[in-house]
């Protein structure tokens, strides 16, 4: 057994050598309802990864006849995989997590355990708006001083 778990970190760590990409996880910290405008306000929290592994996106493509017998195609999102080491993010991926590599969005629709129980295999799926993000960086000097830093990405 700690054979075959040794083999699996060896594998993630080279495939995060040759394969590693920079990703971004961002999570949901709180949803606010502007009642002014009545709009909701998603309020995240960032958190980077410098060597992920971003596996090939896979797009399906499906074709049904209708009932005048023309034939259609659908294209069904792209789905992509990645892998993460679970050394290298501060948090456990969930579900609903958004995910940016590169310029492009996804949101996560499944977290597996990659088999040495610290690594995850996460199915990404395309979104198609992907809202901007609001960075509050907090900065504590004392306990009486707080300064709040907001970035827009």
């Amino acid at each position: 057994m700690n054979n075959n778990l040794r083999l699996i970190r060896n594998v993630i760590y080279r495939l995060k050598r040759e394969y590693g990409g920079k990703v971004v996880v961002y999570r949901r910290t709180a949803t606010v309802t502007d009642i002014k405008k009545g709009t909701e306000v998603n309020y995240y929290r960032q958190y980077p990864v410098n060597r992920a592994i971003v596996l090939p996106a896979i797009a399906s493509r499906e074709e049904h006849p209708n009932v005048q017998g023309i034939w259609r195609s659908y294209f069904d999102q792209s789905k992509t995989n990645i892998i993460i080491d679970g050394h290298v993010i501060a948090i456990i991926p969930e579900e609903g997590d958004l995910v940016q590599i590169d310029s492009e969005q996804f949101e996560i629709a499944e977290v597996n355990n990659a088999g040495d129980g610290r690594s995850y295999l996460i199915q990404l799926q395309s979104v198609e708006v992907f809202t901007r993000i609001q960075n509050h960086d907090i900065y504590l000097s004392s306990m009486t001083h707080c300064t709040v830093g907001v970035t827009n990405d």
